[in-house]
């Protein structure tokens, strides 16, 4: 058998993951992507904002701020593909 082999190579779980500043705070960085990436649609920042602060939610009531964080994405990507009606 020869030192190399034909197989590729499968690279490690740690070879995969994404770069993350192991000083920073990786919530607060996708928190922040996603605020740019949602800056043209204010319902969407607005969702944000609730999920923000959703540590200031009683527990009871976390599950309606997720569901409504759900329902407006799933509204906000169904219309994506849509002419925007207010041009």
């Amino acid at each position: 058998m020869s030192e190399h082999s034909d197989r590729p190579t499968v690279a490690s779980e740690a070879d995969q993951a994404p770069d993350v500043d192991p000083a920073g705070d990786p919530v607060a960085d996708f928190v922040a992507r996603a605020r740019e990436a949602c800056s043209g649609h204010p319902e969407l920042l607005e969702q944000l904002d609730h999920l923000d602060r959703l540590d200031e939610v009683e527990l009871p009531r976390r599950p309606e701020v997720l569901d409504a964080a759900h329902r407006t994405l799933r509204e906000v990507l169904a219309g994506a593909g849509r002419p925007d009606p207010r041009s």
